[in-house]
């Protein structure tokens, strides 16, 4: 295994949730399990740090960042701001090359949601918004939108997990309808339009989110909510 290919599987176990927030990632233990040396498992640990999804404690190693009541309320006041700004300059900016790679990514999704696959809708969901902040073309714009979007897939999957039924339909239909929309915004240089479902489809995710976190104590225990 390659550097990069751990970088992608601890990446995808993170905002799967297969690592869960708080769990605690031992160098040793990865290098044993990936049949890697220490040294790249370090050094992707501290890529993933960069992304915000592992933090660093000081004589206590590294765990996957908590999904607490700080960060959901930082993901809540910047999210949106950001998401708004990105899809704007995609909206303006984007190359061919950029709506293809968004469509397929769009398409990946509704396969993974026609054949119920959590994971799989939760990855490429991610992959299209990271089109997307692509196709801005700001790196300042992206560093930021890439921390947004992470834990934006570990509440997809949190939201995910949760829905069941009905419910679930429902949310993946109107999540199928908005990002055609959002993609036919940017494919045709819509940006005000772009602008606006975004502003809607974060109001859905968000709103989604609450019901969640208002459902029992198990719940919020295990996305390390309380005091």
């Amino acid at each position: 295994m390659t550097k990069e290919t751990l970088y992608h599987e601890l990446r995808r176990r993170i905002v799967t949730l297969d690592l869960p927030p708080g769990c605690d990632l031992e160098e040793l233990e990865l290098s044993t399990a990936y049949g890697m040396s220490r040294t790249p498992v370090r050094e992707t640990l501290i890529r993933l740090q960069n992304d915000g999804l592992v933090i660093s404690r000081y004589n206590r190693g590294v765990m996957v960042a908590p999904l607490d009541v700080g960060t959901l309320q930082c993901w809540f006041e910047a999210g949106p701001m950001i998401h708004k700004a990105v899809v704007r300059l995609a909206a303006h900016r984007r190359r061919q090359s950029d709506v293809d790679a968004i469509r397929g990514a769009m398409e990946d999704l509704e396969r993974a949601m026609v054949a119920e696959d959590g994971p799989a809708m939760v990855l490429s969901n991610e992959r299209f918004h990271d089109f997307i902040g692509q196709a801005a073309r700001n790196a300042y714009l992206y560093a930021s939108y890439s921390r947004i979007l992470a834990d934006h897939a570990r509440i997809a999957e949190l939201c995910y997990g949760y829905e069941s039924g009905e419910s679930a339909e429902s949310d993946k239909e109107l999540t199928r309808v908005q990002h055609r929309a959002l993609f036919e915004a940017i494919a045709s240089g819509d940006a005000a339009t772009a602008e606006r479902i975004i502003e809607e489809h974060l109001t859905h995710s968000a709103d989604a989110l609450r019901q969640i976190l208002q459902r029992s104590g198990e719940v919020l225990a295990d996305i390390s909510l309380g005091a």
